[in-house]
């Protein structure tokens, strides 16, 4: 079966296809590629942690960043008691979620080793005291949460993560599944619009131009396919997930839905 990245036309396609029409027309040899090949780029790009560290510590400070603020208001809100974070990175956004005193239980999934370790590094106060319980693990957390009941935890939070994640709509059906009937799914993203676009021809050029089975050995393809109000909608009537905010910003400023073109991130709950 010739596969889809062998090709310019396949590379275009997949990059710039909305992710939840695009991956169920993939054959299963190009998923498996996909999903292997996106632990290897993840690792490649964020095997520094600490100097990753350095460069976006800030993002979940609530006094600078709407993330960080949305995320505040959201869990001084709610006051979850049992969470699962994926893709936690260094933890920009777990301590604004170990902030608010409510937390009982916290379980950290992330597929880069290099963040798990930097997190037991900076949460080590916490788990040598036992203020609550603290799990961190390295693995993938569509697996990890297969292997946990129904109705584990309050909030499941995917902050700047599901566009790291090719088989979405899996992670929000299995999302959905663990959460409480009172519990929360809380996501931050960037969108695939006009920015989205943009930033593509500028990372991706030089591949297009050369071949995109050039570059397969290299850990592409991956996955970076960001959010659209479709695929939102699509999650909606494919999972038990009932989306009470989809709201649209357009670097710090709410836009409208139909203005959504010219949003950078949704914020979705």
């Amino acid at each position: 079966m010739k596969s889809t990245f062998n090709s310019r036309w396949g590379f275009l396609k997949y990059y710039f296809s909305r992710n939840h029409l695009l991956w169920e027309s993939l054959s299963i040899e190009d998923k498996n590629l996909v999903l292997k090949n996106n632990v290897i780029k993840n690792n490649m790009i964020y095997f520094d942690s600490e100097k990753y560290d350095l460069n976006h510590g800030h993002l979940g400070d609530p006094t600078l960043t709407l993330r960080g603020k949305k995320l505040m208001d959201f869990v001084e809100e709610e006051k979850p008691e049992a969470v699962l974070e994926l893709g936690p990175a260094q933890g920009y956004y777990t301590d604004t979620l170990f902030s608010s005193g409510s937390i009982k239980k916290y379980v950290g999934v992330d597929i880069v080793p290099g963040f798990i370790e930097f997190l037991k590094r900076k949460y080590q106060k916490h788990i040598k005291n036992k203020t609550f319980d603290i799990q961190l693990w390295n693995c993938d957390g569509l697996e990890y949460m297969r292997s946990q009941p129904s109705g584990s935890f309050d909030l499941v939070l995917c902050y700047s993560c599901l566009h790291h994640i090719p088989d979405r709509l899996n992670w929000i059906q299995e999302a959905s599944r663990i959460i409480k009937l009172d519990g929360s799914i809380y996501g931050f993203d960037p969108t695939h619009y006009l920015w989205r676009y943009r930033n593509l021809v500028r990372r991706y050029a030089h591949i297009i131009w050369k071949g995109f089975k050039h570059r397969i050995g290299n850990g592409n393809p991956c996955t970076h396919h960001f959010l659209t109000l479709s695929e939102l909608k699509y999650w909606e009537s494919n999972s038990d997930l009932i989306l009470r905010e989809i709201t649209f910003y357009c670097k710090k400023r709410r836009i409208p839905s139909w203005c959504r073109y010219l949003a950078m991130n949704v914020a979705i709950c």
